[in-house]
């Protein structure tokens, strides 16, 4: 595990520790800023305290908390350890990063954490608690109760919860030495369990390995979009094809000229009826006419025929010789 995972662990417990003041803030409750309370008071030697006994570690919760304290001594290189002692039955749990049972003090280089808590006699009375911090000659800190009110930790949480309290501060330890400039942070080092480490991201520039299969994809989502763009754009024209109503047929009037029917050539069309005088004014022009022309109306299909001219009616009266 790296020296960056290692410290992210070692200040876990103190994160855990501000998000539960956060939540009691967000719940509605104010967030301690003192150690004590109403409730509480510190815990002062010689006092006798005869309340009932207070929640004791289980081998499974020291061994829990030693192996996260082992994981703060390789970071920093001191070895981190905890004491929860009964101001009432004067007994004690006690481990460090070296194990359950094991003190601190075992370590050329230690620090220690011990917490006393006293519960009241009745439920009327109040609780009383203090943390202590004891440590080799160089790491010193001068630090007290209420420097774990930041954390989180004050005498209502360990007389509530003294086992789970205890292992936040000693947890919380480590931090609070960085804080005050006796340990320095740890820095990032290479991992030394072997492991193969994640490859970096290809650079921008497009020099990385993977700009083949991007190039692919680029290319088919272009094919897709030209494809739609095509389909759209056909069914658009059939639905315009189809919708346009086929003309009406023609039905009086002389039609436009047309070409020869399929079945092949006609006879010539029976002769009109023949037609009184016309009417004054010019006469119709006579002999074959051109499509397009005024006249008569040309036949149904062929070439046009030559007519005979209409009858003529009597000559105009004029003088007799």
């Amino acid at each position: 595990m790296s020296g960056k995972k290692i410290g992210l662990v070692v200040t876990a417990g103190a994160v855990i520790a501000v998000g539960l003041a956060v939540a009691g803030t967000i719940g509605g409750e104010s967030a301690q800023n003192t150690f004590t309370s109403e409730e509480t008071t510190y815990y002062l030697d010689g006092t006798s305290y005869s309340g009932p006994p207070i929640e004791r570690f289980t081998p499974a919760d020291a061994q829990q908390l030693a192996q996260r304290l082992a994981e703060a001594e390789r970071a920093h290189g001191v070895c981190f350890g905890w004491k929860l002692v009964d101001g009432s039955t004067e007994q004690f749990d006690q481990g460090s990063s070296r194990g359950p049972g094991v003190p601190a003090d075992s370590c050329p280089r230690w620090a220690e954490t011990q917490v006393f808590v006293a519960a009241g006699d009745t439920d009327d009375d109040v609780d009383a608690a203090d943390i202590k911090v004891a440590a080799s000659g160089d790491l010193d800190a001068q630090l007290d109760a209420d420097d774990f009110v930041n954390l989180g930790v004050t005498a209502d949480s360990l007389a509530a919860e003294p086992v789970t309290a205890t292992g936040q501060a000693a947890l919380g330890l480590p931090l609070l030495l960085v804080e005050n400039g006796v340990l320095t942070a740890p820095r990032a080092t290479e991992d030394a369990s072997g492991t193969a480490s994640v490859p970096p991201l290809p650079k921008g520039d497009g020099s990385g390995s993977d700009w083949v299969p991007w190039t692919w994809l680029g290319g088919l989502g272009v094919v897709v979009v030209l494809g739609l763009l095509l389909g759209f754009r056909a069914r658009a024209k059939q639905k315009s094809t189809s919708d346009t109503p086929p003309a009406p047929p023609t039905q009086g009037g002389p039609p436009g000229p047309q070409g020869p029917p399929p079945g092949g050539s006609q006879g010539p069309p029976p002769a009109p009826p023949l037609q009184g005088p016309p009417p004054s004014g010019p006469h119709p022009p006579r002999g074959p006419s051109t499509p397009g022309q005024q006249g008569w109306p040309p036949p149904p299909g062929g070439p046009r025929q030559s007519w005979p001219p209409p009858p003529q009616g009597p000559p105009p009266a004029g003088p007799r010789r």
